[in-house]
């Protein structure tokens, strides 16, 4: 699966353009370059807790979305390492899009789609995924 990580938990229920803006815009300009991870449904915790804590931030539940089968004929790119966590890393990879039109395209076909493609992790999962380890 090509797990994207929600950046807000409530962004699918403010709607459809507050969804793509806050969840596929940075600073006004669309995001071009939209990162995902490839894994297993067995690895969605431990990617999301890796996801959080690399970039320095606390833990928190909320929904990731499979979006592969909105991208079955998409390329995929493997960008440049992150420093941090071993397996985030690895499985991490980026869905570019060749203009707005073509992200917005995928921006609306996940929201249309979202209830079947969404996985809810709770930050209680996370936190005990990293005493685990």
């Amino acid at each position: 699966m090509l797990l994207r990580i929600a950046k807000r938990r409530t962004s699918i229920e403010q709607g459809r353009e507050q969804f793509i803006r806050l969840e596929f815009y940075r600073a006004g300009q669309p995001d071009l370059r939209v990162s995902v991870y490839e894994v297993t449904e067995s690895d969605i915790v431990r990617v999301r807790t890796e996801h959080y804590a690399g970039e320095g931030l606390d833990p928190r539940g909320g929904p990731c979305w499979d979006v592969g089968q909105l991208v079955a004929t998409h390329p995929i790119v493997v960008p440049g390492s992150n420093p941090h966590f071993a397996f985030a890393r690895e499985v991490h990879r980026e869905l570019p899009f060749e203009g707005e039109v073509d992200l917005e395209r995928f921006a609306n076909e996940l929201f249309t789609r979202s209830q079947q493609l969404t996985y809810e992790v709770a930050k209680g999962d996370m936190k005990n995924w990293l005493f685990v380890f």
